[in-house]
């Protein structure tokens, strides 16, 4: 190992005043290292070159170069002395062959594997670590960052605003340590504030191969994020194909290929999810939603309004699993989810010149106690009806249904009954016991 100081040393008060240009080599950074009481470095070879003034409340470096292995940094500002480096000020840049290479300078486990390159300038204050146009590249994700990282419990008062993309989303696999993220390029930029009731985002955009969701907002720190309130707007060019990037996340049906564009306010209490003004389209389909959906698995406590229409029913059929026909559709009402039934206010759907409606309570399958609904259907024939309830070798004719039905625990029973096929005719009023 070999030092070589040029310049002046004072010998008394601390060597307070010195100030030289420091030159050090070595083959072996972890022996320099353990003699300075530091234990994990690598033995690797190093060299150090630079300005070193050292004042009374720390160090200034001038243009201070260290290299060890294939890892160079440079550095120009102020090391203080004061606990936890209070109002230490510097701007540097560094670069290396692999950024795991410098796991033993710090706590962060599963940093990305690659080359890396970061520069930028830092400030240690009173609120925290201040962040100045800090540029980072590792491997193929490159990420600049501006704001203040505080060391507070859970990060509070944090704010940053950050702008994060790269070629494959699956290489952040081990820092989030989800696997099954998908090899898709992808882009995050926006801001955050970490406050005591979870965390503020602002305009925050993520794309994913090309789809896009923006967040502005508060997401909750609280079980379930109940109290998360948040603006989403989402851009899919591709259900189906977004659908196979998140195979490896969630088992999801099978989707249409087709455009999805929506936004919403989205907000989570602990009764469930509140949809408002959620607008948008699913290929030439366009849809509107408002209310809320209660929390699964029951859903008790739904309660939305919809309006949906569209050229083609079949839209439906992959993710369903459903056998609609490729004709026109339209539905319309509210429906809401109780403790021992579902109620319809004034539901209308039609596909094609099939019609129905709906209006009343459907209380539980089987015994349906609680049934207090009337219904009303037309059709040119029962094939969509086979297809949807499964009844098989209905005639297939032209049909009308009307009627009201109830539900009790005692009987089962129906008033304003009338039902065709063709040129058949049957109604009245009919009664079952169930009892």
């Amino acid at each position: 190992h070999r030092v070589q100081l040029d310049g002046s040393i004072v010998a008394d008060r601390g060597l307070v005043g010195s100030d030289v240009q420091v030159t050090a080599t070595g083959p072996d950074l972890s022996q320099m290292a353990a003699f300075a009481g530091l234990s994990g470095a690598p033995a690797e070879d190093y060299s150090i070159d630079g300005g070193l003034r050292i004042a009374g409340g720390g160090y200034e470096l001038r243009d201070m170069a260290a290299r060890v292995g294939g890892i160079s940094a440079r550095a120009t500002g102020i090391v203080t002395s004061q606990p936890g480096l209070l109002g230490t000020k510097l701007k540097g840049s560094g670069n290396g062959p692999d950024l795991q290479d410098l796991a033993w300078l710090t706590t962060l486990d599963g940093a990305p594997k690659g080359a890396f390159e970061i520069s930028g300038a830092l400030t240690i204050s009173d609120q925290g670590y201040e962040l100045d146009t800090v540029a980072a590249r590792v491997g193929g994700i490159t990420a600049t960052f501006d704001g203040v990282i505080t060391d507070a419990p859970g990060l509070e008062n944090t704010e940053i605003t950050a702008d994060i993309s790269g070629s494959e989303l699956s290489a952040l696999e081990p820092l989030f340590r989800r696997p099954g993220l998908p090899s898709a390029p992808f882009a995050l930029a926006g801001g955050l504030r970490v406050s005591s009731d979870g965390y503020e985002v602002d305009a925050v955009e993520i794309e994913v191969d090309g789809s896009r969701a923006t967040l502005s907002g508060t997401v909750a720190a609280t079980p379930n994020l109940s109290g998360t309130d948040l603006e989403v707007t989402v851009d899919v060019p591709d259900l189906e194909h977004m659908g196979r990037l998140a195979a490896g996340l969630a088992d999801l049906p099978t989707l249409p290929a087709e455009p999805l564009v929506f936004s919403t306010r989205l907000a989570i209490d602990e009764r469930g999810y509140l949809l408002e003004g959620l607008d948008g389209n699913l290929g030439r389909a366009v849809f509107a939603i408002d209310g809320r959906v209660g929390t699964p698995p029951s859903f008790i406590g739904t309660d939305l309004t919809v309006e949906a229409e569209g050229p083609d029913a079949s839209l439906i059929n992959p993710t369903t699993g459903l056998t609609m026909p490729g004709a026109p559709f339209r539905i319309n009402g509210r429906c809401e989810r109780l403790e021992n039934s579902i109620r319809f206010h004034g539901v209308e759907s039609r596909v094609g010149e099939h019609r129905v409606s709906l209006d009343g309570s459907l209380g539980e399958l089987p015994e349906l106690i609680g049934t207090d609904l009337e219904v009303h259907a037309s059709g040119p024939d029962t094939n969509l009806y086979e297809a949807l309830a499964g009844l098989p070798n209905l005639p297939d004719e032209p049909f009308t249904l009307d009627g009201r039905f109830h539900g009790t625990p005692e009987r089962f029973s129906t008033r304003e009954f009338r039902l065709t096929f063709g040129d058949s005719h049957l109604e009245g009023e009919f009664k079952v016991d169930i009892t």
